[in-house]
């Protein structure tokens, strides 16, 4: 709901800057949508979180691609910025960390919005 939110406001507040972040969050639209988000939201960064599966879903099979903007968190801080939409080639990167929904952690999902939060487990 951000990244469409970010788009909406970018698209209907002209001249308003919007900045927008994301924790973990899946795959939106096609590759034409990432490209038209990329296009039109200038100021976007999407964070994932070690072995999150949420990121990787929809998968790319069925059409669907991630805007640009990717930080990945590969351990407690350290974390690197990823260059393109869904990268396939950085083995630092979301995809190549968590190649399919059985290789993921659900529990690093959960992990990031509570440490956002500032709750500890």
């Amino acid at each position: 709901m951000a990244q469409l939110d970010a788009l909406y406001l970018t698209l209907n507040l002209p001249g308003a800057t919007i900045k927008s972040v994301t924790y973990g969050t899946p795959r939106v639209g096609n590759p034409e949508y990432a490209a038209f988000f990329d296009k039109t939201v200038g100021d976007y960064t999407r964070i994932n979180n070690r072995e999150d599966l949420v990121p990787i879903i929809p998968g790319r099979f069925l059409g669907f691609a991630h805007p640009k903007g990717e930080v990945h968190i590969i351990s407690d801080g350290h974390a690197v910025a990823c260059s393109g939409s869904d990268n396939a080639v950085d083995a630092q990167c979301q995809i190549q960390t968590v190649p399919n929904i059985f290789e993921g952690n659900i529990i690093d999902h959960v992990s990031l919005h509570d440490t956002t939060l500032g709750i500890r487990r």
